[in-house]
């Protein structure tokens, strides 16, 4: 992954799958990125352990590492994950008008929708619009 990215602590939806990225999962991706709610690495050719740090993403709703070539065991700190553990029946009211560039213009409030493509046990799978509340 581009070191670079490190600079981008804002961000709330990384989407790197396809990309044919090689190396480790970086443990500055748990790190630098508080706010993500989304973290899309899937099919690439990551390989080695998920790192520890990852479990820093309390924010993240969707985590898919899909369709890489990683080892070894989950860190343990993955039931810390709040946001995976608790229901919260907004998360698609949150993700479309507070994260997704969503701006205020005189009385309208204009967004864009976000769908995520999951893969779950093997199928490919797309939420979106309504759909997000069953997502995590």
């Amino acid at each position: 992954m581009p070191e670079s990215l490190k600079n981008c602590s804002e961000l709330i939806i990384l989407d790197l799958g396809g990309n044919r990225f090689t190396g480790n999962i970086q443990p500055w991706t748990g790190t630098h990125f508080a706010k993500l709610i989304i973290l899309s690495l899937r099919s690439n050719k990551f390989y080695g352990d998920v790192p520890v740090a990852i479990c820093q993403l309390n924010n993240i709703h969707v985590l898919d590492f899909s369709q890489n070539d990683l080892s070894g065991n989950l860190p343990r700190c993955f039931d810390n994950f709040s946001a995976l553990v608790h229901r919260d029946d907004r998360m698609g009211e949150t993700i479309r008008f507070n994260y997704i560039g969503g701006y205020h213009s005189g009385s309208n409030f204009d967004t864009y929708l976000v769908d995520a493509l999951v893969q779950l046990k093997g199928q490919e799978r797309e939420y979106g619009g309504k759909n997000w509340d069953f997502l995590k």
